[in-house]
């Protein structure tokens, strides 16, 4: 059984994979195999619990790939706050 988070990004993903890694029966990551393609994007572990934003656009592959063998959590923040977060961020490298 896995655990995917899914999130807009700015909404306390990483927080959440930190502190999935106290539970004992199950690793946890952030943004783990974000530099991968095709079958190995999606190629996690058993057990495993992955937050990344990015997996809002895999939800389909998902799907295929674990079926019933998933959960999915989406974390919300408030609106407001994730926007402004977004732009605090705006001249970092990976947002230009």
């Amino acid at each position: 059984m896995n655990v995917f988070i899914l999130t807009t990004g700015r909404s306390g993903s990483l927080t959440f994979a930190e502190a999935c890694r106290h539970i004992s029966n199950y690793t946890s990551s952030h943004e783990s195999r974000v530099g991968l393609v095709g079958d190995e994007r999606l190629a996690y572990p058993d057990q495993h619990i992955e937050a990344d934003p990015r997996l809002a656009w895999f939800i389909g592959r998902l799907e295929t790939a674990f079926g019933d063998d998933a959960y999915y959590v989406h974390l919300l923040r408030d609106e407001e706050a994730t926007a402004a977060s977004w732009v605090k961020r705006w001249n970092k490298p990976g947002m230009r």
